[in-house]
């Protein structure tokens, strides 16, 4: 939709232009923030959200480690317990409850005995033991409690680190099975010390045996639909497609599992969740400019209701309304000139109406006393009788003009005047017009002169017309000096435009009067007669009647020469 106004486009190009700035700085500003958290905080609120949505399960591979450990010959509880007989070596008992303590027994009494029998060699030789740094040490028990003496026997410190040597394997054992079932470690620890793996080298093959299980277990569970899935792992199916996330243990080989799809469907909602963003920023900025336009309105709608109620307020408005703000300052000048203008002219037409009716009541008390003087000087010389009527019909004729003029006052009061054309010869029109004139030019020895072409033709309303010049030669035949010529002069300029200008010398006119001398009741005169003086209605009258005819006038008046100018554009006459 177009607009008018000149200050509504600026305030649609600048309320459209920040508009679009916000919605572009804001869009890129999502953009950055949306690129810095993929590159800078991305993992870190990934892991918290997965973290706090789901927990990880160890992938349980008890039944393929066994089955691994059984293949390379570290399940055989025979050659376990074997060792242990054979090493007095308790830790090496595949067994657990009653029997784990018969064998423990055995394997106690057999270490005694083997004590015993060193002490008796010890003592036949004669030989003084010193005890070593930590010989007070006791061995540490099959539980792996550590304990100074086996039955009252004292360990040497070679059986102490050798028995601390054989804990720390087991515990390795342990460890790299991820077991807590002793009985499984007992038997694979002694199976290894049987086989003779170096107890070195014990965590690394346990762990590889390990690690290739948990391979194993990996892929049985991944063969699994995701129901038996869920079992396995002891959880509840979150959704009926869930998603897992699997991580494997570089040092162990150790396998962790977790249902993500919590995470997974929170992820799925960043670009909804963006667009949202987007589309709820782009919604706030478009509010936010609507409501400054809003505020424009009421901005504007305070400054013309406070106009309203008192004009000479000051108009204070925002920089963006300065036009509008400039617009109503000049409204506001000319409503106050005009408001001074029309309580100027209703002081000029109440004043008229006071001089029309002094005006009028003079000339009437002259008619009435020359009547009344003939009705009762019915014997007067037939002279006189003439010299009064003549006088009354005199006044009478003084009488009519002026109210005729008062009807004036009427008919051409701010009223449009309309125009009826006709082909007329200009020369012609204003002698008719001087003609009328001719009378009271003589009386006052004066010569009205008409100059123009007979040629010459223009299309206008002549009643209308010959009244506007008829007003014009008025005031020159009222104001010319005694002996003087008055011109009616009409000629034709290239443009075809007509010329008809009145001169008279005379009284000239001030130019602080030449600026109001076609205005309504102007009278350059305030002391009015009964025999001179108008309405002062004649020049703004004429003015009105050009105007009509599409014309312009003008009055110079300079060293006593008086010259009013009347210019009609050319009109083509339609066939």
């Amino acid at each position: 939709m177009a607009l008018r106004s000149d200050q509504a486009k600026i305030l649609r190009r600048k309320v459209v232009r920040s508009t679009f700035i916000r919605i572009a700085v804001f869009t890129l500003a999502v953009a950055l923030a949306a690129v810095g958290f993929t590159f800078f905080l991305r993992d870190s609120v990934a892991d918290f959200v997965a973290d706090n949505t789901s927990r990880w399960v160890p992938l349980n591979s008890d039944a393929q480690l066994q089955q691994v450990l059984r293949d390379n010959g570290l399940m055989d509880t025979s050659v376990a317990l074997a060792y242990a007989e054979a090493n007095a070596d308790p830790l090496a008992i595949p067994y657990s409850g009653e029997d784990y303590d018969r064998e423990l027994a055995y394997i106690q009494e057999e270490q005694l005995d083997r004590a015993e029998q060193a002490a008796d060699a010890l003592a036949d030789d004669g030989v003084a033991q010193e005890a070593a740094p930590g010989d007070d040490a006791a061995a540490p028990s099959a539980d792996g409690a550590d304990g100074a003496e086996a039955e009252g026997t004292l360990l040497t410190w070679e059986q102490a680190q050798e028995q601390q040597a054989r804990e720390d394997c087991f515990y390795t054992v342990k460890g790299a099975l991820h077991t807590e079932d002793d009985a499984l470690a007992r038997t694979v620890y002694g199976c290894a010390q049987e086989i003779g793996i170096p107890k070195e080298d014990v965590g690394q093959v346990l762990g590889a045996f390990y690690r290739d299980s948990q391979k194993q277990a990996l892929d049985a569970w991944r063969a699994q639909d995701p129901q038996q899935q869920a079992q396995q792992l002891s959880l509840s199916l979150v959704t009926p497609d869930p998603v897992y996330q699997v991580l494997v243990n570089d040092a162990t080989g150790q396998v962790q599992i977790r249902d993500v799809s919590i995470y997974s469907f929170i992820r799925g909602l960043k670009i909804p969740f963006l667009l949202l963003v987007l589309v709820v920023g782009w919604f706030v900025i478009i509010w936010l400019a609507l409501n400054k336009s809003m505020r424009y309105f009421d901005d504007l709608s305070e400054a013309v209701a406070g106009l309203l109620s008192n004009r000479q307020a000051k108009i204070e408005l925002p920089d963006d309304l300065s036009i509008v703000q400039n617009e109503l300052a000049v409204i506001r000048a000319q409503s106050i000139a005009d408001e001074r203008a029309a309580q100027a002219a209703e002081t000029r037409k109440n004043e008229l109406v006071a001089y029309l009716a002094h005006d009028i009541r003079t000339p009437l008390t002259s008619v009435l006393g020359y009547l009344d003087l003939l009705r009762e000087g019915r014997e007067l010389p037939r002279s006189v009788q003439q010299k009064y009527a003549d006088i009354a019909y005199a006044k009478a004729v003084r009488l009519e003009d002026l109210i005729n003029e008062f009807f004036e006052i009427t008919r051409y009061n701010l009223s449009a005047i309309p125009i009826e054309r006709e082909m007329v010869n200009v020369r012609f029109f204003c002698q008719q017009v001087a003609e009328s004139f001719f009378p009271e030019a003589q009386s006052r020895n004066l010569e009205i002169r008409v100059l123009g072409s007979s040629e010459m033709q223009f299309f206008v309303d002549p009643d209308k017309l010959a009244r506007a010049i008829g007003n014009i030669m008025r005031n020159a035949v009222a104001h010319a000096e005694e002996g003087t010529p008055i011109t009616l002069e009409a000629v034709q300029d290239e443009r075809r435009a007509t010329v008809i200008a009145v001169t008279n010398f005379g009284r000239e006119i001030s130019p602080e009067h030449l600026k109001t001398v076609f205005e309504k009741f102007y009278r350059e005169d305030t002391a009015r007669s009964s025999d001179s003086g108008g309405t002062g209605l004649g020049l703004a009258i004429t003015r009105e009647i050009v105007t009509a005819h599409g014309g312009t006038i003008t009055a110079a008046s300079e060293s006593g020469k008086t010259v009013f100018t009347i210019v009609l554009p050319y009109v083509a006459r339609g066939w």
